[in-house]
Order: C-alpha cells, then sequence, then structure tokens
C-alpha cells in the first residue's frame, strides 16, 4: 500500500509505502482500529483507493499515534516513522492506493494520463519552470 503526497497544485511531492508490517499490525494485533474513522478507510489492502485533504491528514496522524499504544514494538516504530515522513513533507492531499490502484498511476506518469491528471501535470511542471526561471 502507497501514500501519494501531494502539494497544493497537485504536484506530486513524494511516494511512502505503508509497509504489509504496519497494516498488519494496525487490522490485526488488535480490535480497535475500528474506532478510527480515517484508518478504517485503508482496512483493505489491495483495494484501496482513498484521497485525505489536509484536515483528513491531521486526523489520520493522529489516528496513527493514538492507536500506536496498542501496538507491538516493530508496529509502533513503523507509525512513528509514516507519522514522522508525513509531518516532514506537509501534504496538501494524500492519496492511499492499493496496489492494483499504483500500477495505474505510475502509468500515468509514464505517458498514460486521464485529461484532468495531464492537467494538473502540467501546471505543476510549469509552476516549476516559472520558479526556476526567476
Amino acid at each position: 500500500m502507497d501514500m501519494l503526497l501531494y502539494d497544493q497544485e497537485g504536484g506530486l511531492i513524494k511516494v511512502l509505502e505503508i509497509p504489509v508490517e504496519l497494516h498488519r499490525s494496525l487490522f490485526r494485533e488488535t480490535e480497535v482500529w475500528r474506532s478510527y474513522l480515517e484508518l478504517r478507510k485503508i482496512r483493505d489492502y489491495y483495494k484501496a483507493n482513498v484521497n485525505l485533504g489536509p484536515d483528513e491528514i491531521k486526523r489520520f496522524q493522529d489516528d496513527l499515534e493514538q492507536i500506536s499504544l496498542f501496538l507491538s514494538p516493530c508496529g509502533k516504530e513503523l507509525a512513528r516513522q509514516l507519522i514522522s515522513e508525513i509531518k516532514v513533507n506537509q501534504p496538501w492531499k494524500v492519496r492511499i492506493t492499493g496496489d492494483q490502484v499504483l500500477s495505474s498511476i505510475v502509468m500515468g506518469y509514464f505517458g498514460w494520463v486521464r485529461p484532468r491528471q495531464q492537467q494538473a501535470l502540467i501546471r505543476t511542471k510549469k509552476a516549476r519552470e516559472e520558479t526556476q526561471a526567476e
């Protein structure tokens, strides 16, 4: 499962992995995940296709911090690392995808992009070029 982090203009900042081990820790080591709205959205490892805005990203981080109290030491460390990466990159939008969804997104970056995605990529590229020219 992967997290695609985007800036305000829709440009891809970074792709993070949600390790299988963390996913297993969250959803198999404990049943308390049902109490966390944002975590419930990613329970299905292969079919998840979730978009989070700024408020939801914050709640997702909070959910991870709170549930980590119930995880094994390994699960706690993986959750801490993921939270840290999200905080460092400060995304405006996050897309969490299962393996099936990610492959279509990656293909999009190599030329097979839907029109709306193509427009966002063009805007991001132009903005970066203008910034570099200054």
